[in-house]
């Protein structure tokens, strides 16, 4: 398992409000099968299931977040669909967006103005920011079709936002 895909684990892992033997019993029938995932004791490994009851039990999104990083996607959470969207809240969303985007190009800047390169852990902090301002443009483009969508578009957008 790739080393920030366990620590994806490990921050939903601690979102959990009880101790992880709680969190191992609730999810596995043991108190030591957790740990001993999370560690690769004698082999284990946390599998795609063990990660999905973690992530609903704590609702944590982090191991999601990093798988698709990883892949070279974005996992978009679709947010609860308000009632009425207005221009205010694609501006608000339009400056998320902005700043986001900042951060991706002032992340590329900090690595480099160091030594002109970027390596591989400057990489991986670059595409965390890249990562995130692909969801923000997710979330913006979803604002503009429920705002500006045909009805057949707002509809489809609607229909997708529910659970």
């Amino acid at each position: 398992m790739a080393n920030g895909l366990t620590e994806a684990i490990r921050e939903d892992v601690d979102r959990w409000p009880g101790t992880q033997a709680s969190l191992s019993m609730t999810v596995f029938g043991s108190e030591q099968t957790l740990r001993h995932k999370l560690t690769g004791y004698k082999g284990s490994v946390f599998g795609l299931e063990d990660a999905l009851s973690v992530m609903q039990l704590t609702e944590g999104r982090a191991t999601i977040h990093e798988q698709a990083r990883q892949l070279g996607g974005v996992y978009l959470q679709l947010p609860p669909i308000p009632d009425q969207v207005d221009n205010s809240d694609l501006q608000a969303e339009c400056h998320r967006l902005f700043q986001s985007l900042t951060d991706v190009l002032a992340e590329i800047s900090g690595a480099l103005s160091n030594d002109g390169r970027i390596d591989s852990k400057e990489r991986r902090q670059i595409e965390r920011k890249r990562h995130a301002a692909c969801t923000m443009m997710a979330q913006y483009l979803g604002l503009n079709y429920l705002l500006y969508g045909t009805a057949e578009v707002s509809a489809a957008v609607r229909k997708a936002g529910r659970p």
